[in-house]
C-alpha cells in the first residue's frame, strides 16, 4: 500500500508544536525552520520542543484525562478540592522531568510508603483521592466500598486496561476476571485510608497529610474562628428572617382563609399575586394555602372552610375563623387533653388543639417557601445575600492549612469476603490479598509482606517488566495522543470487548522499547515524531488502493488530520493574539479547600477569564468550563484516554459570539492597525499569525472587500473591520484543524 509523501515543513512544524507543546507555531518559528537547511534540523526543533517547560503542561493535560482530575468532588456535596492543584503542579513537574513511567506509577499508588517518601511522592498519591464521592452518605461502610470500587475500577482501566467495576457484584461477563480476584485487590484498598477522621456535619472529609507546623494550624485558627463568625451571622440573620414571617404570616391566618375564598385551583402564582397585594399578604404563601385546603378536605380545621368556601361566604369564613384562632394563639399545647375543649360565645365547641397545631405546623397551611429568594422581600433578601457574599469572599480569600490530598495505611485487612451481589451487609467467604489470578502467570504472584496494606507490592508488580499489560497499555495512549487515534481503540480497555489492536506486533515492539529505555516517555516520544510515519502529509492524494482498501486510514498511510483540542484551540487564541500567559503552577481554583462550591443561590462563582494556559483553569464537576464542553472535554469523574470528537453547530456558535474569540480579535485588529503598514501587508500578517502562511491573490481579494465592506474610513471602524477579519480566520477550519 502506497504511503503518502512527507508533509510541507510549514504543517510539519505546527503539527509537532500542537502535538507537544499544545500551542501554534510563531511565524518567527515557522520561517527559521522552513529555511532551516541543515540534515537534523527536524531532530533539532523535536529536541528543542521536548525541553520546553510548556512540554509538561501539554502532556500533563493528557495524564489528568487519564487521571480524572478535578478541582471539586462533584455528585451530592460539591466541595472544592483546594489542594488538587498540588497533585496537578507534581504531574506536569514529573513529564517535564521525564520521571520514568515505573516511578511515575509506583509514587501515584504508594508514594507514602516508598523508604524515602517526600512531599513529592505523598502528593502523587492524590491520584488515589480525586475520585468522585457521595459525601454524605449515611453509611461509612458503604461509602467506604464505594469509594474502594472507584479506586479499583479506575486502577484497572488506568494501568491495565481492565474493567474491574461490575466484579464488585458477579464475576466478568467476559474477562477472566472473578469476584474473588476482585475482592483480592480490593482487600489493598481496605486497608487504605482515603477519608480523613474530621467531617462538617454528616460530610466527610477526605484524607489530606498535613505538612503545617502547630504554629502554623494555631494561627488556622483565628482564620476558621472569623469564617464560623461570618456564616453564623448570615445564618442568624436568615433565622430571624424567617421567625419574624412565621410570625406574621400566623397573626394573618384568617386573612389567609379569607383570600384563599378568591383563588381558583388553576390560577397562576401571578393571579395569586394580585390577590394577595391588595390583601397585604405573601403570595406564594397564599398560593400554598390555597393547594393545601384542596389536598385536605377533610380535615377538622379546614372542612368548615370547604363547607363556606365561595366568594359570597368570605366574610362567614372570617367570622369561624377569628374567635378560632385568636383562642388557639394563647392555647398552651401541653395543656391537659380536657382543656383542648372550648366553647365559642355561639355555643359551638372546638378543639383549640387542632387550630393550635395548624397555626404552629411550618409545613402545614401557612407553611413559608423553604428558599429564601421566595421567601423574603427584596430588601430582607438583599441584606441576606450581602451577609452570605460578605462570608463566601472572605472564605474564598483565607489561606488554607498546608496540606496535600493523599492516602495512607489504615487497619490492615489481609483478607476481604466477597460481597455478594456487591452488598457489604451479605458476606461470602473470605479472599486474601492477591492479583487476579489470570494475570499471575505472566508477573507472578503479589509479593506482600507480614506488614502493611499491599499497594507498594501491587505498584511494583504492576510497573514490573515481566508485566504484560502496564507498558502496553500507556504505549498505546501515547500512540493515540500523537495519531489522533490509538493502536488499540479502547485504551481503557484491552479486555474481550475491547478493541483489537492494528498493529499488533507495532505494540509489543514498542512497549519492549519502552521498558528497555526505563520507562522513558520522551525518548518513546522521539522514535514516534521522528518516524516516517509521523512526518506523512495528511493529503489523501495516494494511491486509489489505498484509499479503497483503507478509507477509514487505519493503517495510517497518511497522517490523520485532527481537530484542536479545548485546550490547545483556547490556548491558541491567546497565543496568536498576544494575550497567552505561560506561567507554570500554583493554585487557581478560587475557593478555599472544602469549601461550597456553588452559593446559597446555587450559583458558580467561578472564573474563567484568566488568560493562563487552559490546564491552569478550574475544572468543576457538576458545572464545566462552557467552551472546553462544547469542545468535547471529558467527564472528569471517569479515566479518558481518547476524547471522543463531535462536530455541532454551537461550536461555530461559540466561536462567533465567545467574549474570548472576540477580545481576542480585537487585540489582533488594534496590533495590525498600530502598524503603519499597506492593506496588503496587514492582511499578509494576519494570515501568518493566525493560519501560518501567507494568503493567496483569492484571499487577499476576499480579504480587502470584507475590510472595505464593514469599515466606513474611520479609525474605529478600521479596527472593527480587521477584527471581522481576525475572527473569521480564528473561526476558520485551516486555524482548528491540524494537518
Amino acid at each position: 500500500m502506497e504511503t503518502a509523501a512527507v508533509a510541507d515543513r510549514k504543517d510539519l512544524i505546527r503539527r509537532l508544536k500542537y502535538d507537544l507543546l499544545g500551542l501554534p507555531p510563531t511565524v518567527e518559528e515557522t520561517e527559521d525552520f522552513v529555511n532551516d537547511t541543515r540534515k537534523d534540523a527536524y531532530r533539532r526543533l523535536v529536541d528543542q520542543y521536548l525541553s520546553s517547560e510548556q512540554y509538561g503542561v501539554r502532556w500533563g493535560r493528557h495524564w489528568l484525562d487519564v487521571a480524572r482530575y478535578a478541582d471539586s468532588n462533584g455528585l451530592d456535596e460539591n466541595l472544592a478540592f483546594g489542594n488538587a492543584w498540588q497533585y496537578r503542579d507534581w504531574v506536569v513537574n514529573s513529564f517535564n522531568s521525564d520521571k520514568p513511567y515505573g516511578d511515575f506509577v509506583v509514587e501515584q499508588i504508594a508514594g507514602d510508603l516508598l523508604p524515602d517518601a517526600d512531599r513529592s511522592a505523598i502528593t502523587a498519591t492524590g491520584f488515589l483521592v480525586l475520585g468522585a464521592k457521595v459525601l454524605a452518605e449515611p453509611d461509612r461502610e458503604k461509602l467506604e466500598m464505594d469509594t474502594i470500587d472507584e479506586q479499583l475500577d479506575t486502577t484497572g482501566k488506568v494501568f491495565l486496561g481492565m474493567t474491574f467495576g461490575c466484579v464488585r457484584c458477579h464475576d466478568h461477563k467476559f474477562d477472566p476476571i472473578t469476584q474473588a480476584d476482585y475482592y483480592g485487590l480490593a482487600a489493598i484498598f481496605k486497608s487504605t485510608q482515603t477519608f480523613g477522621d474530621t467531617n462538617t456535619g454528616a460530610i466527610k472529609h477526605w484524607n489530606e497529610h498535613v505538612f503545617a507546623t502547630a504554629e502554623d494550624l494555631e494561627s488556622m485558627k483565628e482564620v476558621e474562628d472569623r469564617i464560623a463568625a461570618l456564616k453564623k451571622s448570615a445564618t442568624d440573620f436568615r433565622n430571624r428572617a424567617y421567625g419574624d414571617l412565621r410570625q406574621k404570616v400566623r397573626s394573618q391566618a384568617v386573612d389567609y382563609l379569607v383570600a384563599a375564598t378568591s383563588v381558583e385551583l388553576d390560577m397562576s402564582l401571578n393571579d395569586v399575586e394580585e390577590i394577595a397585594a391588595a390583601k397585604g399578604l405573601h403570595p406564594r404563601v397564599l398560593h400554598h394555602c390555597r393547594k393545601h385546603l384542596q389536598f385536605h378536605p377533610n380535615d377538622p380545621v379546614f372542612a368548615p372552610w370547604h363547607a363556606l368556601s365561595g366568594d359570597k361566604h368570605a366574610e362567614q369564613v372570617e367570622a369561624l375563623y377569628r374567635e378560632r384562632f385568636r383562642k388557639a394563639v394563647d392555647f398552651d399545647p401541653k395543656a391537659p387533653k380536657k382543656d383542648s375543649e372550648v366553647e365559642l360565645a355561639d355555643g359551638d365547641d372546638f378543639d383549640v388543639g387542632l387550630y393550635h397545631s395548624a397555626l404552629m405546623d411550618n409545613s402545614g397551611f401557612l407553611a413559608v417557601p423553604p428558599k429564601p429568594d421566595f421567601a423574603f422581600d427584596a430588601s430582607t433578601y438583599q441584606e441576606y445575600g450581602r451577609l452570605m457574599e460578605e462570608a463566601r469572599l472572605y472564605e474564598s480569600a483565607a489561606p488554607d492549612v498546608d496540606s496535600v490530598m493523599s492516602v495512607k495505611d489504615g487497619e490492615i485487612v489481609p483478607e476481604l469476603a466477597i460481597h455478594i451481589r456487591g452488598n457489604h451487609r451479605n458476606l461470602g467467604p473470605a479472599v486474601k490479598t492477591d492479583v487476579p489470578e489470570v494475570m499471575r502467570f505472566a508477573a507472578g504472584k503479589l509479593p506482600l509482606s507480614d506488614q502493611g496494606s499491599g499497594r507498594l507490592a501491587l505498584a511494583r508488580w504492576l510497573t514490573s517488566g515481566e508485566n504484560p499489560l502496564t507498558a502496553r497499555v500507556q504505549v498505546n495512549r501515547i500512540w493515540g495522543w500523537h495519531f489522533g487515534t490509538g493502536l488499540v481503540q479502547t485504551p481503557e480497555n484491552f479486555g474481550v470487548l475491547g478493541d483489537r489492536a492494528s498493529h499488533p506486533r507495532l505494540l509489543d515492539w514498542l512497549a519492549a522499547e519502552f521498558v528497555e529505555n526505563e520507562w522513558s516517555t520522551k525518548k518513546l516520544q522521539r522514535m514516534i515524531v521522528l518516524s516516517s510515519t509521523y512526518q506523512q502529509s495528511s493529503s489523501s492524494q495516494a494511491s486509489s488502493l489505498a484509499q479503497e482498501q483503507d478509507p477509514g486510514n487505519r493503517w495510517l498511510w497518511k497522517f490523520p488530520m485532527r481537530r484542536l483540542e479545548a485546550e490547545q484551540l483556547r490556548d491558541a487564541i491567546l497565543a496568536v493574539s498576544g494575550k497567552l500567559d505561560v506561567t507554570l503552577g500554583g493554585k487557581t481554583v478560587p475557593l478555599r479547600n472544602r469549601q461550597f462550591v456553588f452559593n446559597h443561590t446555587s450559583v458558580d462563582h467561578t472564573k474563567y477569564d484568566s488568560v493562563r494556559r487552559a490546564i491552569y483553569l478550574p475544572v468543576i464537576r457538576n458545572n464545566l468550563y462552557t467552551a472546553f464542553e462544547q469542545f468535547d472535554f471529558p467527564d472528569p469523574t471517569t479515566p479518558t484516554g481518547h476524547r471522543s470528537v463531535t462536530t455541532v453547530a454551537p461550536q461555530a456558535l461559540l466561536l462567533m459570539n465567545s467574549p474570548l474569540v472576540i477580545e481576542a480579535s480585537d487585540q489582533l485588529a488594534r496590533q495590525l492597525t498600530a502598524k503603519s503598514e499597506s492593506e496588503s501587508s496587514r492582511i499578509e500578517s494576519a494570515f501568518l499569525r493566525i493560519l501560518g502562511r501567507k494568503p493567496d491573490a483569492t484571499e487577499s481579494a476576499a480579504a480587502s472587500k470584507l475590510i472595505q465592506q464593514v469599515s466606513d474610513g474611520s479609525s474605529s471602524s478600521s479596527v472593527v473591520a480587521w477584527s471581522v477579519l481576525c475572527q473569521s480566520l480564528l473561526a476558520a477550519n485551516e486555524f482548528i484543524y491540524i494537518q
